[in-house]
């Protein structure tokens, strides 16, 4: 499928879009076990150290997902968060005292793992090839986000937006307008990319953005959910759908 309207300028998501995020419980894994081997006083299990901040996870990021999108919760107050309810769970005594020790090494362990997907890079050559104005617009705080860009390049885009540097998150129709503020361009002459039918498809549509729906595994679209103006399951079908191929 080819947009009707081919756009001028081509806003992009960021994680799990552009930066693979699956260096999560690679790194939970090996942060676990050099914790329990500085910490042999504490009796913990690598592995089950590894499940406890798993299941924390499922429970924190939930209640911590709203200040950490605007910029009121860095990754290191995340982590310890999670780290502090792992340890309790695990029955560790004061575990805040242990937490932030274990967060930080969490914290560069997971920048460390960030990387772009295989595809990002020949995508977003070939969008500059083809004259097209990019842009970044991704929930965050300012901090990991700038960190996760850097791997692209900054200087390919020509706007970027991180939520937590603004005070309003996607899929608020607000954000999608500071960047258009920042390209000097109207709805109806952009496109945004991302992996989120709520805060990428949905976010965009409400602000009148045609959206493309970066569906990488394939999956089907849950019925209730925001219908995308075109899906792609790779970056490389991108120039195609915008009708630059």
């Amino acid at each position: 499928m080819v947009l009707p309207n081919p756009p001028r300028a081509v806003l992009l998501d960021l994680d799990e879009t552009l930066i693979d995020g699956s260096g999560l419980i690679s790194s939970t894994v090996a942060v676990s076990a050099a914790f329990t081997a500085r910490h042999p006083e504490l009796g913990l299990d690598a592995a089950e150290l590894a499940r406890a901040n798993g299941v924390a996870w499922q429970s924190t990021w939930p209640e911590h997902e709203p200040e950490w999108v605007l910029g009121r919760l860095d990754d290191l107050g995340l982590s310890m968060a999670v780290w502090t309810r792992a340890l309790g769970a695990l029955g560790v005594a004061d575990p805040e005292r242990y937490a932030r020790e274990a967060a930080r090494e969490h914290v560069a362990a997971l920048a460390a793992a960030a990387r772009p997907y295989d595809d990002v890079l020949p995508a977003l050559d070939a969008l500059a090839a083809a004259g097209m104005p990019l842009a970044i617009v991704t929930n965050g705080s300012s901090s990991a986000q700038r960190g996760k860009i850097a791997l692209l390049g900054p200087e390919r885009f020509a706007a970027v937006v991180v939520t937590g540097e603004h005070g309003v998150a996607k899929p608020d129709p607000g954000v999608f307008r500071i960047a258009l503020d920042e390209l000097r361009m109207r709805p109806d002459q952009v496109v945004h990319v991302g992996d989120s039918l709520r805060a990428d498809v949905a976010g965009a549509q409400s602000a009148g953005i045609a959206a493309v729906w970066l569906n990488r595994g394939g999956e089907p679209r849950p019925a209730d959910a925001a219908a995308p103006d075109a899906q792609i399951t790779t970056l490389a079908r991108l120039a195609d759908v915008l009708g630059l191929a």
